[in-house]
């Protein structure tokens, strides 16, 4: 595997070991629209759920990925654009995706 210093969800290898797991970075629930943010990782207890996992996946919220994102949807759900369209992600499921802010975004 060559040493990788993340797992494939973004946390890190072999763990936080006492640091704060997710230093300088927020959920994206908390986000508000207009910014552009890059998806740091995603929460260990979205790791265990399959269903959580193949929701994420599907639209394309991996470690690395730049969004920039909409108002919010009338049922609360986060709604971004990914530079392949427009998606939604339910508000419990943007709870469990660590963002950082990207440069200019004003975040």
């Amino acid at each position: 595997m060559g040493a990788p210093a993340t797992c494939p969800h973004g946390t890190p290898i072999p763990g936080p070991h006492g640091v704060a797991a997710y230093a300088g970075s927020r959920t994206l629930d908390t986000i508000a629209p207009g910014a552009v943010i890059r998806v740091a990782r995603i929460a260990e207890d979205a790791e265990e759920s399959a269903a959580s996992l193949e929701a994420l996946d599907h639209l394309g919220l991996r470690p690395g990925r730049q969004l920039r994102l909409l108002p919010r949807a009338a049922d609360g759900g986060v709604r971004f654009d990914s530079g392949d369209g427009e998606a939604v992600l339910a508000a419990e499921l943007a709870a469990k995706a660590w963002v950082d802010a990207q440069p200019g975004s004003g975040l």
